[in-house]
């Protein structure tokens, strides 16, 4: 045995006692060398027991230098005391597994028994030696800092032990957490720490145990923030209250908050206080929970609503605690008041809205009728609650009388939404009429349960009877009351869907007048739409009942002859001729001779399509026109070749000539401002193309722009047009003039002819680009809606001005207007011209500029003959006017 300066050593055999002079605590220490006295810093392993008496072991273990050995007795142990102690050491280290370090500072060495290796999966021969530095390597990088940290706040005398909960990464990889303990032991003279003692714990159960109480805690407060949920506790033997976080967030109160009972009490609003306590002496006395939804005024002086519930605890029979919790249901709260409100709205607003409203339970028997839908069947609300639906809202179907089925049957059957049928006429309990729309839908409680049905419907008579007029006019011609063009197609396409089998014929007549033009052209516009009135009923007079005739456009009619076979056809065509013929129209002291050129095509199952028909009916027209005209021609596919050699062929031989001798002039007519603002209006003006013949005779676009249009020489006119508009453009004497300029369709749709249209406008100024507007007809439009729309929305990108020409002849113009890019808006002549006389011409005319003034476009009416037309247009809000009355067309600028 030998003193060393803080400790006496004693070896034997192979166990080495650490025994401390002054309070005579021991340490164990295990050498593998040869029994000899040592130096405590040659030891190879250290086992300090710490898990059992942690504190006592470093505690008594307190440094002793070695003047503090001055007078002391001497050290005896008796060997069989010795080797009792070393058992008794052995047994209690065995017994609490405790893993032991001894590091060794300045060297940085350290002692590590097996218990230390066996912690992180290894045998303690697979470490050795052991330095700090490679006990660092086994720490997670994150709790390399807290360890320094540690460590120097120790050695600096900061904190009395060394004290850190760290992982350690295991031989298989994974991390062990290890609660490390230690205490400095050994100091120098100058105060440096030598040699420091200290165990490891395994704390991984204990980690993963305040893992998952963390875990449920994490649970436990999320689930309680997402229901708004707080829980509560109240010992009562001590009177101990306690809140959850979110008890306190419910109360507005901080988390280091508090609570008191009588505190808590006060948080109930003061009308509810009584009955919370009520509730709580009842727990108390029978157990019986409590479940209230009571006023609290939070700390902040808010008031909401909580929905409190608790109950008692008992032992041997006694309430020991009260348990609860609180949910803030505001929100909820406001929700229901606000349904409630709703649900007293909705009754007002359904029994003051315009439409009638019934409801029925599930079996279809009325249950309620709004104040509108008594007046609409004449039941009153009281004398049919419990009827059949169909006995109450009876309706049949306006076309064929017969009574309607239910549309709330399938409602209720299917559970789906219906809807009435479009004709449906709803009888009266009075026995009134009147045609009504409506749906109806299904009623289902929040589990979608069916609870019974609504049906909602409205008195719609005017507006049918308006659609029917508009119905009316979108199929027929406003100036004469035939069939349009669009409804003489659709029925010719509905007969040559349903051929029969005994391949019944048609006849289809293509009417061309002859000598019209020099009606219109002598005598103006209205006298020519007067002309095609009578024609109108010279047709009529000619043709069977159930036939079909339409103004197909201009001087143009169609006809056609449902179930007629050839001879009965040709019969009927020259009827027409000769009444024609005979026809004499008187305009002033003028007569005027009109005859009629028909082409006659017999249709049957052979015929594939209706373009195939109407090419044949117009080129046996023209056949009809080159043979003499005033005469009839029936069509026949050998004498196709001929007809265009004689009537088409010869059209285009004469355009291209025109085109090729330059042999096309433009003629201006002059569009002007109807409102006080025509003094400072630009001037407006249309070019208006015409052709010369071989005699310089003018020759009117009527004549040669339908087979331009048929053999792509329209494209070639349009381009020779424009650039004679641009040349135009540079004149000084019509430097402040704006031109309108009118393009085909086949042109609006020709990819060649948009390129070059671009490109022209790409060579102008930006203000020139401003004095030009691009006419382009309705017509055009509505048959290539998808090119025109690009090629509007492309001369628009350049700054030029696009108008719709022959607005109201098509009669879908509503449907389509607003999304065009439109800047004028140019009323079909038509109309105009007849608006004195025809008061559905007047009408649409208003319902034209209103459309226009909504859309903020500026309308021209066109046709405009004479004052009364001017004046009337002008006091309808009509913004220009162009006409014969305000200038003719003519070969010269227009006087400014």
């Amino acid at each position: 045995m030998r003193v060393c300066a803080h400790w006496v050593q004693l070896t034997m055999s192979s166990t080495r006692l650490l025994i401390h002079p002054g309070h005579g605590a021991w340490i164990r220490a295990v050498s593998s060398m040869a029994a000899q006295p040592e130096t405590v810093g040659t030891h190879s392993r250290l086992d300090v027991m710490q898990q059992e008496l942690p504190n006592n072991l470093l505690d008594h273990a307190t440094p002793l230098k070695s003047d503090d050995m001055n007078g002391a007795p001497p050290l005896q142990l008796v060997p069989d005391q010795l080797e009792d102690e070393r058992r008794q050491l052995a047994s209690v280290i065995e017994a609490t597994e405790v893993a032991t370090y001894e590091y060794h500072i300045p060297t940085g060495a350290v002692l590590v028994n097996e218990r230390w290796a066996e912690m992180i999966g290894y045998a303690l021969a697979e470490l050795e030696p052991v330095s700090i530095n490679r006990f660092t390597d086994f720490l997670h990088p994150q709790d390399r800092v807290l360890v320094e940290d540690s460590l120097n706040r120790h050695f600096s005398g900061e904190t009395r032990d060394y004290e850190c909960e760290v992982r350690l990464r295991h031989k298989s990889g994974h991390w062990v957490w290890v609660l490390t303990r230690g205490r400095v032991m050994d100091w120098s003279e100058s105060g440096e720490p030598l040699r420091m003692f200290g165990v490891h714990l395994n704390i991984q159960k204990r980690k993963k145990q305040e893992e998952a109480l963390r875990r449920m805690r994490t649970l436990l407060e999320s689930t309680g923030r997402l229901g708004n949920i707080g829980g509560w506790q109240l010992d009562l033997q001590t009177d101990r209250l306690t809140w959850t976080d979110q008890t306190k967030h419910i109360h507005g109160v901080p988390l280091d908050y508090e609570p008191t009972l009588e505190a808590a009490i006060a948080f109930y609003a003061p009308e509810v206080r009584d009955t919370v306590g009520e509730a709580v002496d009842l727990a108390m006395k029978t157990g019986a929970p409590w479940h209230l939804e009571v006023p609290l005024v939070r700390a902040d002086g808010a008031r909401i609503w909580v929905h409190a519930q608790g109950y008692a605890e008992f032992e041997d029979g006694a309430p020991v605690r009260l348990l609860g919790v609180f949910q803030d249901i505001t929100e909820r709260r406001d929700l229901l008041q606000s349904i409630s409100d709703s649900k007293d709205l909705m009754h007002t607003t359904l029994a003051s809205i315009g439409d009638g409203v019934a409801t029925t339970d599930d079996q279809g028997r009325l249950t309620w009728l709004n104040p509108v839908a008594e007046q609409l069947t004449g039941w009153n609300n009281e004398l049919a609650k419990g009827l059949a639906i169909s006995d109450v809202f009876f309706c049949i179907d306006e076309s064929s009388r017969q009574p309607l089925s239910q549309s709330i049957d399938p409602c209720l059957t299917e559970e789906r939404t219906t809807t009435l049928s479009s004709g449906a006429l709803l009888i009266s309990r009075d026995g009134q009429e009147r045609a009504v729309e409506g749906s109806a839908s299904p009623i289902c409680n929040e589990s979608g349960g069916l609870l019974g049905a609504v049906l909602v419907f409205r008195d719609v008579t005017q507006e049918r009877e308006r659609t029917g007029e508009m119905r009316y006019r979108a199929s027929h011609d406003s100036l004469t009351g035939l069939t349009n063009r669009v409804e003489f197609e659709s029925r010719l396409q509905e007969l040559m869907g349903n051929f029969d089998s005994d391949c019944t014929e048609h006849g289809v007549l293509f009417i061309d007048l002859d000598q019209f033009k020099v009606v219109n052209d002598t005598c103006g516009h209205s006298a020519g739409d007067e002309l095609l009135k009578k024609l109108a009923s010279v047709l009529k007079g000619a043709v069977r009942g159930g036939d079909t005739i339409a103004r197909l456009g201009g001087d143009e009619f169609g006809i056609i002859l449902e179930r007629c076979p050839k001879d009965h056809s040709l019969r009927i065509a020259e009827k027409i001729c000769q009444n024609v013929r005979e026809f004499r129209f008187v305009q002033g002291k003028q007569r005027f001779r009109i005859g009629a050129s028909i082409g006659l095509v017999q249709v049957n199952n052979r015929w594939s399509d209706i373009a195939t028909v109407l090419q044949a009916a117009d080129t046996a027209c023209y056949a009809a026109k080159a043979a003499g005209r005033d005469r009839i021609h029936l069509y026949e596919a050998s004498d196709q070749a001929i007809v265009e050699q004689r009537s088409e062929t010869q059209w285009v031989r004469r355009i291209e000539e025109a085109l090729d001798a330059d042999r096309f002039v433009l003629h201006f007519q002059p569009i002007v401002a109807a409102g006080s603002a025509a003094g400072s209006e630009v001037t407006k003006i249309e070019l208006l193309l015409r052709m010369l013949d071989g005699n310089n005779e003018l020759v009117f676009p009527g004549a040669f722009l339908p087979v331009a249009e048929r053999y792509d020489l329209s494209v070639r006119i349009d381009l020779w047009v424009l650039a004679r508009a641009l040349e135009l453009l540079a004149l000084s004497d019509l430097d402040d003039c704006v031109f309108f300029i009118n393009f085909s369709a086949r042109s609006v749709s020709d990819p060649r002819f948009q390129d070059s249209v671009k490109a022209r406008l790409k060579r102008l100024s930006p203000a020139d680009r401003r004095r030009l507007v691009f006419e382009i007809t309705e017509t055009t439009m509505i048959s290539n809606l998808i090119e025109a729309k690009e090629f509007l929305t492309t001369v628009r990108a350049f700054g030029s001005a696009i108008a719709l020409d022959d607005f109201g002849s098509g009669m879908a113009s509503f449907a389509y207007l607003r999304s065009l890019p439109i800047d004028f808006l140019k009323i079909d002549g038509q109309f105009v011209s007849s608006m004195l006389e025809d008061e559905l011409a007047l009408v649409a005319i208003r319902s034209f500029v209103d459309v226009a003034s909504v859309l903020k476009i500026p309308t021209i009416a066109e046709h405009v003959e004479n004052e009364q037309i001017a004046t009337k247009l002008k006091t309808m809000g009509v913004d220009y006017m162009q006409g014969f009355h305000l200038g003719r067309p003519a070969q010269r600028s227009p006087s400014k």
